[in-house]
C-alpha cells in the first residue's frame, strides 16, 4: 500500500483509493492513473489530495470490503459522498469529477471552524478499515470455534444417552444369565436339577457374548467421542439372519415376557444369507424390537418380517401396534 499526497490549508482532503492487480491490463491503467495526477494535479493544484493504492493480492479484505467488481477501481471516499469509479475510462472520469469534488472541499472548509478537527481526524483511515476487518475475521472465527465447541458438547451428551440406552439390554441379558448360573450352584436350591451341564454351559456362553458385545459397544462410544466425524469400523462377515433374529429375540424375551407380548416372526425359508456386521446389525435389531416393546400395549403384538427384495438386497421391518411416531416427528426419526 503506497501514498501519495499534498498539503494544503482546506480542512479536509481529497481522499481517493486505487485498487489494482498484478494483470498486464490493469498495471497499463494504474499508470495511467498515476500520469494524470503527476502531469495535471500534483503540479498546479493547491488542493490537499491524497491517494492510496492498495494491491488486492496484499489486502484481500478491502476488497472484500469494498465489494470490486473489477481492477482498476478508483474508490474517492472523501468528501462523502462514496464514488465508485471502474473501467477503461477511468482518468476521463475523474477529469470530469474532479472540479465538483473541489468545490465541496473549499464549501465545506468555510463551515468548519473548529481548531479541534484536524485533516488527520477528517480522512477516511484505511489502515484502521483493515484492522476493523481483521479484528472482524478473528471474532468470526472464534464464534465458529465456539459453535463447533458446543456442538462437540451437544454431540457427547447424545453419546452418554446412547451408552445408557444400547448398554441395558446386553447387561440385563448377562446378568439373568449369571444369576441363573448362580441359582443353580446353590444346593439348597431345588432348581438345580432343572439345569443341565448342557444349559449350563449355553448360559455362560451367552454371558459371554454379551459382554463381548458391551466392550465393542464401549469401543465404539470412545471412539465416536473424538468427534461426529470418526469412522464406525464394520466387520461384515456371512450371517444366517433368522439365526440372529432368534439369539436377538432370546436378549429381549425377559422384557417381551414381563409384557406378555406377542413375537410374529415371517422369515422366509429360502431367505439367502447376508453378508453384514453381525454385531451392527443386532444393535439396531435390539433397538428396534426395544421400543416397539416399549410403545406397545401389554398383550400388544410385535412383527419381524424379512424379504429378499432384490439379489443384493434384504429388506427386514419391524411392526408394532403401539401408538406409533407422530406424523409431526417421522423426519427426526434418523437423527442422532
Amino acid at each position: 500500500m503506497s501514498v501519495f499526497a499534498r498539503e494544503s490549508n482546506l480542512s479536509s482532503s481529497i481522499q481517493l483509493l486505487l485498487f489494482v492487480d498484478e494483470r498486464s491490463q490493469s498495471t497499463l491503467q494504474y499508470q495511467e492513473i498515476i500520469k494524470y495526477f503527476d502531469e495535471h494535479r500534483f503540479l498546479d493544484s493547491q488542493d490537499l489530495f491524497e491517494l492510496e493504492i492498495i494491491d488486492i493480492g496484499e489486502h484481500p479484505d478491502l476488497a472484500e470490503y469494498f465489494k470490486l467488481q473489477a481492477t482498476p477501481t478508483v474508490i474517492k471516499v472523501n468528501p462523502a459522498p462514496k464514488q465508485v469509479f471502474a473501467g477503461s475510462n477511468l482518468v476521463h472520469d475523474l477529469d470530469d469529477w474532479w472540479p465538483e469534488w473541489v468545490s465541496k472541499l473549499e464549501a465545506d472548509s468555510l463551515v468548519v471552524n473548529d481548531p479541534t478537527v484536524t485533516n488527520q481526524e477528517s480522512l477516511f483511515n484505511i489502515s484502521q478499515i483493515s484492522k476493523v476487518i481483521q479484528l472482524s475475521d478473528e471474532v468470526f472465527k472464534l464464534r465458529q470455534q465456539q459453535e463447533e465447541l458446543s456442538q462437540q458438547l451437544r454431540f457427547k451428551d447424545q453419546v452418554i444417552n446412547m451408552l445408557a440406552h444400547d448398554l441395558r439390554n446386553p447387561l440385563t441379558a448377562a446378568a439373568l444369565a449369571l444369576d441363573t448360573l448362580a441359582i443353580a450352584k446353590n444346593p439348597e436350591d431345588r432348581r438345580n436339577n432343572y439345569l443341565k451341564p448342557e444349559l449350563m454351559q449355553k448360559l455362560v456362553q451367552k454371558a459371554r457374548e454379551q459382554m463381548n458385545v458391551v466392550d465393542r459397544m464401549i469401543s465404539d462410544i470412545l471412539q465416536l467421542s473424538q468427534g461426529e466425524i470418526a469412522d464406525i469400523k464394520i466387520f461384515p462377515q456371512r450371517l444366517n439372519f433368522q439365526l440372529l433374529v432368534e439369539s436377538v429375540l432370546e436378549q429381549i424375551s425377559g422384557q417381551l415376557q414381563h409384557k406378555q407380548q406377542l413375537i410374529d416372526i415371517d422369515i422366509p425359508q429360502d431367505l439367502p444369507p447376508v453378508y453384514a456386521d453381525p454385531e451392527r446389525v443386532r444393535q439396531v435389531l435390539v433397538n428396534l424390537l426395544d421400543n416397539a416393546s416399549k410403545y406397545t400395549p401389554n398383550d400388544g403384538k410385535i412383527r419381524i418380517v424379512a424379504l429378499h427384495r432384490t439379489h443384493q438386497k434384504v429388506q427386514v421391518s419391524i411392526i408394532d401396534n403401539g401408538a406409533g411416531i407422530p406424523a409431526a416427528e417421522g423426519e427426526l426419526i434418523f437423527q442422532k
